[in-house]
């Protein structure tokens, strides 16, 4: 994988841009089954190494990211993933933290694969956040097209509250709400749905106050129509 930003301005300054992108390559080594099929192979429904996978090179990520207001608001704009900016929380992050697919995206939210989007959110005070998105929704990861299949969007809307804005990937709670198109192509029907999402980061002393670990708890659930 390589990923890159490049920024117009100076680091320090509230309203610069950057140009991100992100490419990559997966394939396997030794056998037909990668990481990512084995949970298929054993009965499982689930992706458990969603990383790990056969599907050759890709440009994952190519788009660009604007602060406004002082830092307060922003937009991304370009080929990006979705998954990325709806029903966030910090501890799911596929090159951080954990590989299952079921744990580091809601798997009653319909995401598309990278594709070309905008979103844009903004900061009411130091504890609300509010932020959405209009997405294609028939790309396949790989390819690189825009808008396949016409029209078919998945949009969501985000109203998040952390303690502080600090505090937003390590502690909140949110309430999404999202719609996807039908797609007449793939014979996917129109969907609907509200995700509710929540996540704290306590640390835990142990033994004396220089050595800490971090349990970490987060919650995410949502109900499709």
């Amino acid at each position: 994988m390589f990923t890159r930003s490049g920024t117009s301005a100076d680091e320090t300054d509230k309203t610069s841009g950057s140009l991100i992108f992100k490419a990559e390559h997966r394939h396997r080594y030794s056998t037909n089954i990668t990481p990512a099929q084995i949970g298929f192979e054993a009965g499982y429904q689930g992706i458990p190494g969603i990383l790990f996978n056969n599907k050759g090179s890709a440009v994952s990520n190519l788009y660009w990211e604007q602060f406004l207001l002082d830092g307060q608001a922003g937009f991304v704009i370009g080929f990006l993933e979705p998954d990325s900016f709806v029903d966030v929380l910090g501890y799911a992050n596929p090159w951080t933290t954990f590989q299952n697919f079921s744990v580091v995206a809601n798997p009653t939210i319909p995401f598309p694969d990278p594709v070309f989007g905008v979103a844009a959110g903004f900061n009411v005070n130091d504890q609300w956040n509010f932020k959405g998105g209009v997405y294609d929704t028939n790309n396949t990861f790989g390819d690189f097209n825009f808008f396949p299949d016409g029209g078919e969007l998945f949009t969501h809307i985000d109203v998040s509250w952390a303690p502080s804005r600090s505090e937003r990937y390590l502690r909140q709670v949110h309430v999404t709400g999202w719609h996807t198109d039908r797609r007449k192509q793939a014979g996917v029907s129109e969907s609907h749905g509200v995700a509710v999402g929540a996540m704290a980061v306590m640390p835990i002393m142990l033994f004396t106050l220089v050595l800490q670990k971090h349990l970490v708890r987060g919650l995410t659930f949502g109900a499709v129509r």
